[in-house]
């Protein structure tokens, strides 16, 4: 029954997003993608090896990139993490969403409002409310995933076929952090 009404909710969400999506103008103008100075991570929390490994690319990006802001999504009560935050880092779940897709939880808000140079989403096409955060962020340059209900948000798309956690997904997308910003170095995570 819970997964039926989950599916059902989402449905409705994926309504609402391409909705507003549509209102919003499409016209893309890169700005600062040369020398990208922030960027926004936004990542799935299944459990607690998936927070080592947003710590591990958080500490990757860090070496490059003055300003970079972590954005784990937990769908259950038991997957929240220990800590409400870390230094760079907020936690969200189902509960700060309303039925209509809109963000009721002002930290949310606040990271959207941010204007970053480049927002990643390394979660997977179901996590619907992490593309809600996607769609609603002032980024100006946004990469995400493959997916046919959420490719209109994003400037930059990646296929996902083979990437199973954050680590792998983040490694597809080093090529992109590589041409946003060239004087990126990078080691394997």
């Amino acid at each position: 029954m819970k997964k039926a009404i989950h599916k059902t909710q989402d449905k409705i969400l994926a309504f609402f997003v391409s909705k507003k999506k549509r209102k919003q103008n499409s016209e893309f103008k890169p700005k600062g993608i040369g020398s990208a100075e922030s960027i926004a991570v936004l990542f799935e929390l299944s459990d607690e090896s998936e927070l080592i490994e947003a710590k591990k690319i958080h500490k990757e990006l860090k070496k490059n990139i003055a300003k970079v802001r972590m954005l784990g999504y937990y769908y259950k009560e038991k997957n929240k993490p220990e800590f409400a935050s870390f230094l760079d880092f907020d936690f969200i779940n189902n509960k700060e969403f309303n039925l209509k897709g809109r963000i009721l939880s002002g930290h949310i808000n606040t990271f959207c409002e941010k204007k970053f140079d480049v927002l990643i989403n390394l979660c997977d096409e179901q996590n619907i409310r992490m593309h809600i955060v996607a769609l609603n962020s002032q980024a100006n340059f946004k990469a995400g995933f493959a997916s046919k209900k959420t490719d209109f948000i994003y400037q930059l798309i990646v296929s996902e076929a083979s990437a199973e956690n954050i680590s792998e997904k983040f490694e597809k997308l080093y090529p992109i952090l590589k041409m946003i910003n060239p004087d990126i170095k990078h080691e394997k995570i």
